[in-house]
């Protein structure tokens, strides 16, 4: 059994052509599917990292659902900030569990004997682009989920990993509430994605803090799931 991961899916069911972000996005959606079911199998396990669908409602992401249905594999599915068609856990789990797929969201679940905790994170004091009215309650909330994530960890779990949206890092690698959070949890290992284009510059991969670090933003991993464990 082995675990994947992957995050920014942006499926839309062709309603919204991904192309205009970049050439190297056009039939994305046909590339992650070889890719995936090319090394996947049913007995593994797929993290996905948030923004999985543009839907606004969680009705209208059904078609995508489906086609995240069709991949071998378990699928468990972090909350993205373009996740607009997010409801609450009752209605996710209502529409997801039909698909095989398992919404996560300030929550954990074990694969094995290995633990996934997982919430969505947002934008950290480090960036420029941090503005505290707007952001700073959303950041505290967001830390508050992490953590209650985290507390659900078994003490006898084998690993730790922590699945997130947005990056627990700020610019540069910077420390930040987030990571102080998974350093004190004991965290084996960190999957994110969100970061794209220019920003990928900024992508913390390896060692860091004692943790291994994963970008697994779909262009930045060539649309291809990475083994994680």
């Amino acid at each position: 059994m082995k675990i994947f991961a992957i995050g920014d899916l942006h499926l839309s069911n062709g309603s919204k052509p991904m192309y205009i972000f970049g050439e190297e996005w056009r039939d994305h959606d046909k590339k992650i599917a070889a890719n995936w079911d090319r090394i996947v199998r049913p007995e593994d396990t797929v993290l996905i990292a948030g923004d999985t669908s543009w839907a606004m409602r969680l009705p209208e992401a059904a078609a995508d659902f489906e086609w995240i249905a069709a991949r071998p594999g378990r699928k468990i599915m972090a909350k993205g900030n373009h996740c607009y068609f997010w409801a609450t856990r009752r209605k996710m789990v209502a529409a997801l569990e039909p698909h095989g797929i398992e919404p996560l969201n300030a929550e954990c679940t074990m694969v094995g004997s290995v633990a996934v905790a997982a919430t969505r994170g947002w934008i950290t004091p480090g960036d420029p682009r941090f503005d505290p009215e707007k952001d700073e309650a959303v950041y505290q909330r967001e830390l508050q989920r992490l953590e209650r994530a985290l507390t659900q960890v078994p003490e006898d779990a084998d690993q730790v990993i922590a699945m997130m949206h947005f990056p627990p890092h700020a610019n540069q690698g910077e420390e930040t509430g987030f990571i102080e959070l998974l350093r004190e949890h004991g965290v084996d290992k960190v999957v994110y994605g969100h970061l794209h284009g220019r920003y990928l510059q900024n992508a913390l991969t390896g060692i860091h803090w004692n943790m291994e670090f994963h970008c697994v933003s779909a262009d930045h991993i060539n649309f291809t799931p990475i083994r994680i464990l």
